[in-house]
């Protein structure tokens, strides 16, 4: 559940404007739509925008960057009528700080919600019924668990570019060290805080393909995403910094197999602490930059010990947490590296979590499965 929280919902305003009241709810996996419900109380019929202009403190850039669009427009809006304006957000984060510009159609603010003239703060709360692994994305060379290939038109597009760009095993695995680089710039991953990670690591991939000479940047673009399929003889893992660290798998343990000789005892409801799954010497996104605490990736077992902890203290979690092995055991058997969901119940593995075609793993999958397995 989600909610629109404003500083104040009402009031003089700045005599032509007032917030009525806003709404927010969750659309599919990430997406959330927010109505926000504006009153004319000024003599004279008024229109304008609205625009983001930051999220969790950080500056949005123009309209439509990077395919996302970060102006609305309010409709001409008679005296004593509301216009109720949809927006649709695809935050990164289950909780999200967003500020709002708002202006008449002569570029004058609109409104004084907040004690700052067309100035509108919103907080939207929650937790999302969908965990998101990324790792699972083509960005990062993946088509879920496998490999991701390149497309059927590839060679065609490839010898329409070749006139340009002479492509060689040595000029990819450049462009993707140049790409892991990049990644790591404090710039990115501000800007991984704001926009996500899949669009800015697209128009990343889209930058180092045009530095690299591409007419055809989304030429250059696929050759990094499917670099492990095209040339499987030249270690493009060990060039990537994001292929490197990519421990997502299917795991060997299946649904149906009977687990009660290698994890006699322990069938049962609890939690599993993991290698991390954004490391700031691995995997960075941006997290020091919005107050998250960062771990490097643990070298010892008292380190993990340590983040375990602090994750429960910080969290509440009341569910027993058990450490994984720095040897990864269960990342290993299960295919649990980011996160994964399982049931066991009679000493079989019952239930695997599985993800979608938005690289998340379903909650409500994990309940209607507990649900149906605990039904008399």
């Amino acid at each position: 559940m989600f909610q629109a929280l404003f500083g104040s919902s009402g009031g003089s305003g700045d005599g032509r404007a007032v917030l009525v009241n806003g709404d927010c709810l969750t659309l599919r996996a990430g997406t959330r739509r927010f109505t926000p419900r504006i009153k004319n109380t000024s003599a004279q019929p008024w229109s304008g925008t609205i625009r983001l202009v930051s999220v969790n403190g950080f500056p949005v850039r123009g309209e439509d960057d990077g395919g996302k669009k970060n102006t609305w427009q309010i409709p001409v809006t008679m005296p004593g009528e509301t216009s109720t304006i949809e927006i649709l957000l695809d935050p990164m984060f289950g909780t999200v700080k967003l500020q709002f510009e708002v202006e008449d159609a002569d570029g004058q603010p609109l409104g004084n919600f907040q004690g700052t003239p067309g100035q509108m703060m919103v907080r939207m709360e929650g937790h999302k019924m969908r965990a998101m692994a990324l790792m699972l994305h083509k960005i990062n060379g993946r088509d879920v668990f496998d490999t991701n290939q390149p497309s059927p038109d590839l060679k065609e597009q490839l010898q329409a570019t070749e006139t340009k760009v002479r492509v060689t095993p040595a000029l990819v695995r450049a462009m993707l060290q140049r790409e892991s680089e990049l990644r790591k710039t404090d710039a990115v991953q501000r800007e991984y805080t704001v926009d996500g990670v899949i669009p800015v690591t697209q128009r990343l991939q889209r930058r180092v393909a045009e530095e690299f000479g591409f007419s055809d940047p989304a030429v250059g673009v696929e050759l990094m995403q499917a670099a492990e399929a095209l040339y499987p003889d030249e270690d493009m893992r060990s060039a990537s910094h994001w292929r490197k660290y990519n421990r997502a798998s299917r795991g060997v343990v299946s649904p149906g197999d009977d687990m009660t000789e290698d994890f006699a005892g322990k069938a049962e409801f609890m939690s599993v602490y993991l290698c991390e799954a954004h490391a700031q010497d691995e995997w960075p996104v941006g997290d020091r930059f919005i107050n998250v605490p960062v771990f490097d990736q643990h070298k010892t077992v008292e380190e993990r010990a340590t983040a375990a902890g602090k994750f429960v203290h910080d969290y509440g979690w009341h569910i027993p947490m058990y450490l994984d092995t720095l040897d990864n055991a269960v990342v290993t058997a299960f295919g649990a590296w980011p996160l994964r969901f399982f049931i066991v119940q009679g000493g079989k593995l019952v239930h695997k979590a599985e993800p979608t075609h938005e690289y998340t793993y379903s909650v409500q999958d994990l309940r209607d499965a507990l649900t149906s397995l605990l039904s008399p």
